[in-house]
């Protein structure tokens, strides 16, 4: 509301007004911090001018900068902060942690709940299930529930996973968990390509690879 009541107040801005409230609503989605939105904005802002210098993109004819920078500009440059992080963070995942994050993707790819969430219950029964038929020694023994309830904290603070309660708020519901509902912020392919130069590709492979999904191209 803040950054949406600038706009409207200092129309003459290089920014349009729809992509401030654009940036605004997309970072409170992700986590309410007003500085990733400024952040946010200044990374569109660098996108946009590198284009204008490399001449990919002009000034409109009237030679004026206001409203230059657009909700696509700003929908391009979240998705290059946000995917980089997520991707740079799985990447370096834990044993336990990449179990859980495909397990996530998997059950939302087969399942089509990729919005709704799941129960820790069924997440921990996927993991286990997962474990048991890879076999590897990384994956057994399979964290038990309240490890797992141990690493979704940290995991949604880092806007790796969502964490929905059955009364809106977001985090663990009660001391066990019970109606928390996770659900992992990237999709089965995101998840592939960030494990692909790890040991855990192979978990990531088998329960995530289709034949449409290339890296040699």
């Amino acid at each position: 509301l803040f950054l949406s009541s600038i706009a409207y107040k200092y129309p003459q801005t290089i920014f349009h007004r729809d992509a401030i409230r654009f940036a605004s609503r997309k970072i409170a989605s992700e986590s309410g911090d007003i500085r990733k939105v400024f952040q946010l904005c200044k990374s569109a802002a660098e996108n946009v001018f590198n284009l204008l210098v490399s001449g990919k993109k002009t000034l409109p004819t009237n030679s004026s900068c206001q409203g230059v920078i657009g909700v696509g500009d700003i929908q391009i440059a979240a998705k290059e902060m946000f995917n980089s992080i997520l991707h740079l963070a799985v990447s370096h995942a834990t044993s336990y942690q990449a179990l859980l994050f495909v397990a996530l993707a998997s059950l939302q790819r087969n399942t089509g709940r990729e919005r709704g969430g799941f129960a820790i219950e069924e997440v921990v029964t996927k993991m286990e299930s997962m474990a048991n038929s890879l076999g590897s020694r990384k994956y057994i023994p399979c964290p038990q529930y309240h490890m797992v309830i141990g690493m979704l904290c940290p995991l949604g603070e880092a806007g790796i996973l969502k964490l929905s309660t059955p009364n809106g708020s977001q985090g663990i519901c009660g001391t066990n968990g019970a109606g928390t509902l996770v659900t992992l912020n990237m999709d089965a392919f995101e998840v592939l390509s960030s494990l692909k130069d790890t040991l855990h590709y192979p978990l990531a492979q088998k329960f995530l690879g289709q034949k449409l999904f290339s890296f040699n191209s």
